[in-house]
C-alpha cells in the first residue's frame, strides 16, 4: 500500500526513515479494510478489490517475487510451445488439405470452361435451327400465298 507521504522521525537527534514507528503493522491491516468498507458503503465501489489476497501468509522477497514472475512467464512459454507444437503436427495436414482443395478447383475450372464451349455451342446451335426453321415458315406462306392468295401473318417476311 503506497502513501503520500515520507515516514521519517527524528531518534537521537538524526532524521531516520523507518514506516513501522509512523504506521503500525495492526493498522495497515486494518486500513485496507476500512478502506474497502468505505469504498463500498460510500462511493458504491464494488469492483474495487483492495483485500486480493497478494500479501496473504506475508510478504514475499524480491527474489520470491522474481521466481513467481519467472515461473509465471517459464508456464506461458511452455503452453506456447505445446501451442506451436500441435501447429506444427497440423501442417502437413492442412497442406494436403491445400493441395485437395487446389485440385478441386483447377477440376472446376475445367469443367467450367467445357460448360461454356457447350453453352456456346448449343447456343450458335439453336440460333442456326431458328433461322432454318424462319426460312422454312417464310418459304411455306411464300407457297400459301402463291397457291391461295392469302397472306399469313409472322416475321413479316410476307407480303
Amino acid at each position: 500500500m503506497h502513501f503520500s507521504f515520507v515516514p521519517i522521525i527524528k531518534r537521537e537527534g538524526k532524521e531516520v526513515l523507518t514506516a513501522k514507528s509512523c504506521v503500525p503493522r495492526r493498522e495497515l491491516k486494518m486500513c485496507q479494510v476500512e478502506i474497502q468498507q468505505f469504498l463500498k458503503v460510500n462511493l458504491n465501489c464494488t469492483k474495487v478489490n483492495l483485500l486480493n489476497g497478494a500479501t496473504a501468509g506475508g510478504n514475499r522477497t524480491v527474489q520470491e517475487m522474481k521466481n513467481i514472475k519467472l515461473s509465471n512467464e517459464n508456464n506461458r512459454l511452455e503452453q506456447r510451445n505445446l501451442n506451436l507444437g500441435n501447429a506444427i503436427r497440423q501442417l502437413p495436414i492442412l497442406e494436403e488439405e491445400i493441395k485437395e482443395k487446389d485440385q478441386t478447383i483447377y477440376n472446376l475450372r475445367i469443367e467450367n470452361e467445357s460448360l461454356k464451349w457447350y453453352q456456346n455451342f448449343y447456343k450458335n446451335l439453336i440460333k442456326g435451327i431458328t433461322n432454318d426453321v424462319e426460312k422454312i415458315i417464310g418459304n411455306w406462306r411464300e407457297k400459301v400465298y402463291k397457291v391461295t392468295g392469302i397472306v399469313l401473318g409472322g416475321s413479316g417476311r410476307s407480303r
